[in-house]
C-alpha cells in the first residue's frame, strides 16, 4: 500500500468519524427532544446507531473491506471498547488529576487515539484473513 492511499483513508477515517458522532448527536437530541425519551436511553440508541454506522463506514468506505463481517464485527467491538476506555483513562488523568478543563481534556483524549485507533483498524479489524 502507498502513502497516497493511506493518507486518503486517514482523511476518510476522519470523515466518518465525524458522521459516528454527528449520527450520536442528532439520535440522542432527536430522542429526547422530539420524542421526550429519557437521556439515557436515548444516548444509548444513539451509541448503538453510531456504532453500526462506524463499523458500515469504516468497513465498506474507508477500508473497502471484502472479508466476512461477522468476525470483523467481534473485533471491532473489541478494540473499540478498549480505545474507549484509553480514552477515558486519558480523559480522567488531564482532567480529573491535571486539572485541564474537560472540553480541552475530551478534544486531547480523543485526537491522541485517532491515529494509533485508524492504524489498528487498519491492521487488526478490517483486514482480509483474520
Amino acid at each position: 500500500m502507498d502513502l497516497e492511499q493511506t493518507i486518503r483513508q486517514t482523511v476518510l477515517f476522519g470523515l466518518a468519524s465525524g458522521i459516528g458522532f454527528a449520527v450520536n448527536i442528532g439520535i440522542t437530541a432527536f430522542l429526547h427532544e422530539a420524542l421526550g425519551i429519557s437521556p439515557g436511553i436515548s444516548f444509548a440508541v444513539a451509541l448503538a446507531c453510531a456504532y453500526a454506522a462506524n463499523f458500515f463506514n469504516n468497513r465498506t468506505w474507508v477500508f473497502n473491506s471484502d472479508a466476512k463481517a461477522l468476525p470483523q464485527v467481534g473485533r471491532f467491538l473489541s478494540v473499540s471498547l478498549l480505545f474507549r476506555l484509553a480514552e477515558y483513562l486519558v480523559f480522567l488523568l488531564l482532567h480529573a488529576m491535571l486539572g485541564l478543563h474537560y472540553l480541552i481534556a475530551v478534544l486531547i483524549s480523543l485526537f491522541s487515539f485517532y491515529f494509533i485507533k485508524f492504524f489498528v483498524y487498519k491492521k487488526m479489524v478490517f483486514t482480509r484473513g483474520l
